[in-house]
């Protein structure tokens, strides 16, 4: 996880939730074998849109995820911006 500051973490403005065990986005992160245990994994991409569920229908994006309590946290990373934009000045030289 990035770093975060340690004075954050009281901060309740910051979009962090447990996910609930119905979610979608916590069945893809939970990742469980076969008996049902969490498979954690360092990084997972997403190749498809999840359907929300709960208190994640009423966030616009989420930082920071908790998917098993106390115990696996996700943190989502943007992708950095890969379109410039280039104009031309007419008649400069």
């Amino acid at each position: 996880m990035q770093y975060e500051n340690p004075n954050l973490l009281t901060n309740t403005n910051l979009k962090r939730i447990l996910l609930n065990s119905t979610s979608p986005l916590y069945q893809e992160l939970r990742n469980p074998n076969g008996s049902g245990d969490c498979l954690v994994q360092p990084q997972i991409i997403l190749d498809t849109n999840l359907e929300c569920s709960g208190l994640e229908c009423d966030l616009d994006n989420l930082r920071l995820v908790m998917v098993l309590e106390n115990t696996t946290y996700y943190e989502y990373l943007r992708p950095a911006c890969g379109t410039l934009c280039y104009y031309f000045i007419i008649g400069s030289s």
